[in-house]
This record gives C-alpha cells, sequence and structure tokens, in this order.
C-alpha cells in the first residue's frame, strides 16, 4: 500500500455521532502518549495535552466507568501512568513504574491551562468538529475566519496566524487543530484585534527548510481513518525546485522531489520498492509558514516551518 510520506502513527479516531466508550478513549489515550513521548519540548506538550483532553474526557462522559475510577486516583492504565503524564505537564516529577522512561518539561510559563478547568471546554475528537469549535472561537476573539463550518480556508489560516502574532506565541508550539491552541484562545480575556498578515512574496529558497507536517485520510481515501505525520528535510537545488528527505518515527524514509511555482507546491517521496511513490499537490499560505494540499492517496495534509 502506497503511504503519504511515510505511516507514523494511526490513531482511532470518533467520527461517529455517538459518544466513544471509555475503553475505547483510554486505547486512544495510551496510542497518543507513546507517540508523545518520543518527541522533544513544546511539541510532546502540545501531545500530551490532548492526552489529558482524552482522560478528561473519561471522567467526564463515563464517570462511573473503571477506568474514570483509575484516573481520578492517578493510576496507571496499560503503560500510561496518570500521575506521572500530569507530573510532566506541571513541569515537576512523580514515582513512575520500573523500567518506564518519563522525560521532564520545562515547567509551564505563561501558557493557558490544562482542558478540563472551569470554562475549558473540552476539545472534540471528530476532525471537522475540532477545525469547527476553533473557528468560532476564533471569531469570538476578534480574529475572522469566516463561517464555523469545519473547512479549511484561507480566513482561518489568517486567523490562526494573526492570533498567534498578537499574542506572540511561537506558530510551530501551537498548530491550528490542537487542544494547546484552542486552550490560549479560550483563556483570551479580551477581545484580540487581528492585524491583517501580510502577503509574503515567495521564491523556490522558502521551501529550503525543515517542515513538519501532517496528513488526515478521510473515509473515500485508500487509507481511511490514518493520521499521519513525519518531518521533511529540504534543500533548494536551482531554479524552481527543491529535495530533500522525510523521516518518521517509524523508521521510513524517502527521498522528496519538488518544485514551487508561484504559491503552488508539488512533491514527489519515493519510498522506493515496498511503498512505491506518492505524489502530493498544494498551496503556500500567504504568511509562507504553511502549506496545504492533497495526496495521490486521496489525504489532506497540511505542513508547518519547524
Amino acid at each position: 500500500m502506497k503511504v503519504l510520506f511515510g505511516i507514523l502513527l494511526c490513531i482511532s479516531c470518533a467520527t461517529a455521532a455517538f459518544a466513544q466508550s471509555a475503553s475505547d478513549l483510554v486505547a486512544n489515550a495510551t496510542s497518543l502518549n507513546r507517540y508523545g513521548q518520543t518527541l522533544e519540548g513544546e511539541a510532546r506538550r502540545s501531545i500530551l495535552l490532548d492526552v489529558r483532553r482524552i482522560l478528561d474526557r473519561v471522567e467526564t462522559e463515563h464517570p462511573n466507568s473503571p477506568e474514570a475510577t483509575v484516573i481520578g486516583s492517578g493510576g496507571s492504565l496499560g503503560d500510561l501512568n496518570v500521575t506521572a503524564l500530569d507530573a510532566q505537564l506541571a513541569g515537576t516529577t512523580a514515582p513512575v513504574a520500573q523500567g518506564q522512561v518519563i522525560q521532564s518539561l520545562p515547567p509551564l510559563t505563561a501558557l493557558p491551562p490544562l482542558v478540563g478547568q472551569p470554562n475549558i471546554p473540552l476539545m472534540p475528537l471528530d476532525e471537522k468538529a475540532r477545525l469547527k469549535a476553533v473557528q468560532a472561537a476564533l471569531n469570538a476573539v476578534g480574529c475572522e475566519a469566516g463561517t464555523p463550518d469545519g473547512v479549511m480556508g484561507r480566513k482561518t489560516r489568517r486567523g490562526h496566524s494573526a492570533f498567534l502574532k498578537e499574542k506572540g506565541l511561537p506558530v510551530e508550539a501551537y498548530p491550528i487543530d490542537s487542544e494547546l491552541f484552542l486552550n490560549a484562545l479560550h483563556s483570551a480575556t479580551d477581545e484580540v484585534v487581528c492585524e491583517t498578515m501580510p502577503v509574503v512574496p515567495l521564491t523556490p529558497q522558502i521551501m529550503a527548510a525543515n517542515w513538519t507536517y501532517t496528513a488526515r485520510c478521510g473515509s473515500n481515501s485508500r487509507m481511511p481513518g490514518e493520521r499521519i505525520t513525519g518531518v521533511l528535510s529540504l534543500r533548494h537545488i536551482g531554479s524552481n525546485s527543491f529535495r530533500g528527505t522525510l523521516a518518521n518515527s517509524q523508521g521510513l524514509r524517502a527521498r522528496v522531489t519538488g518544485q514551487l511555482n508561484g504559491r503552488r507546491v508539488s512533491m514527489e517521496a519515493n519510498f522506493g520498492f515496498l511503498f512505491g511513490r506518492v505524489q502530493s499537490v498544494g498551496t503556500v499560505a500567504d504568511d509562507a509558514y504553511v502549506f496545504y494540499g492533497r495526496d495521490s492517496n486521496g489525504c489532506r495534509i497540511t505542513g508547518r516551518l519547524r
């Protein structure tokens, strides 16, 4: 099966209209926690905040379940130690099971509160509902994102960039669909007047950087339900062309070639004999921090400068 830029992680997402069971939510949380522990710094914090958000959902939606009892007591759910997770997010340490590796995070400073605290709504698990929640929150603080419809568009991207610029927050630490970004929006106590983001003139050299990417594959794609992430390292090779490499935590590697024409970017990742070639096309946003597009597997792509 072809894959877009390699499979890093497959998370079972809630796309049905009914609530997930406590055991399904915990399975999502433990998978996401294992992935988060492989990351560093704010990227890890963002993922672990989502883990905490899922645990909050268990306690909120299934308060009488055995899983909620374990979470409330700070116990362990498989290899996920709740006390250790909370300690990481607080920048402290806590005893964990023998053999478990827990990396510390710096203490939270001027960052929004964790999910589950008063007046901070839980982030939906459904992908479209997540974006609708973000769009509504952007509009509420004066950063126009258009009609909250769950569809990524130019207004939504500009609203995201404008809010982060106004608050002095790093783009790479606050992805638009992350729990951390939604909490930042809900923690804004006064209306933000968003400046119009300038359109950055593009040259092919703009792609010569390290990029993180996420691909989300819908029910009509070749890989339904997949959430795929990874890192691209690109360099300019003359004219409007660039090339580089791709790597992910499952050990998959690919050679990448591409071109930038205006704001349109096209790429091909060659995984060799086993996985073949995957093509993608997209558009670089006006602020030149993000590109959006689709790949030949029918998955939607978001790339961000690291």
